[in-house]
C-alpha cells in the first residue's frame, strides 16, 4: 500500500486552509469555524473529525509537525546562545513558531532590559527561556 501523499495541492481549498488555522490553534473545532461554512458548532466538530481522520490531511499534519520539531531543534540550540542578541531572537522566533505574536515594543524593551544584565543573570533566564519552550513542546 502507497504512503498517503504529503503535499498540500493534494488538499481541496477548503482542507489546506483547515489545515493552516489547525497547525495555528490546535483545535480542529475553531479550525472548521473558521474555514467551513458551518452555523453550529456541532457541525464543525463532526467536519473536524473527518479531517482529523482523512488519511491525507493526516499525512500533511505529521509532515508539518516533523518541520515544526525541527525548527524547535534549531531554535532551541540559538536560546542557548552567548550573545543576548541572538537569544532574544531566537525566543521572539519562538513565539511566532507557537502561533503567538508579542508586540515589538515589548521585544525592543525585553532586548534593553537584557542587555543590562550580568553574565550569571542571563544564563539564568537562557535556562528558564528553554525550560519555558520545552513545556510549550510538550503541550502540543
Amino acid at each position: 500500500m502507497d504512503a498517503p501523499n504529503t503535499d498540500p495541492d493534494n488538499l481541496t481549498a477548503k482542507q489546506r486552509g483547515w489545515v493552516e488555522e489547525y497547525l495555528k490553534t490546535r483545535n480542529g473545532t475553531e479550525a472548521a469555524m473558521r474555514v467551513y461554512n458551518v452555523g453550529k458548532r456541532i457541525r464543525a466538530k463532526e467536519q473536524s473529525y473527518l479531517n482529523l481522520h482523512n488519511p491525507k490531511i493526516q499525512a500533511v499534519l505529521k509532515k508539518a509537525q516533523l518541520t515544526r520539531e525541527r525548527l524547535a531543534m534549531k531554535l532551541a540550540s540559538h536560546v542557548d546562545n552567548k550573545d543576548p542578541k541572538v537569544s532574544l531572537e531566537a525566543v521572539k522566533f519562538g513565539f511566532k513558531l507557537h502561533g503567538d505574536t508579542e508586540p515589538q515594543q515589548k521585544v525592543s524593551e525585553k532586548r534593553t532590559q537584557y542587555s543590562k544584565l550580568s553574565n550569571g543573570e542571563i544564563e539564568k533566564r537562557e535556562r528558564t527561556i528553554e525550560l519555558a519552550i520545552r513545556q510549550l513542546d510538550e503541550q502540543e
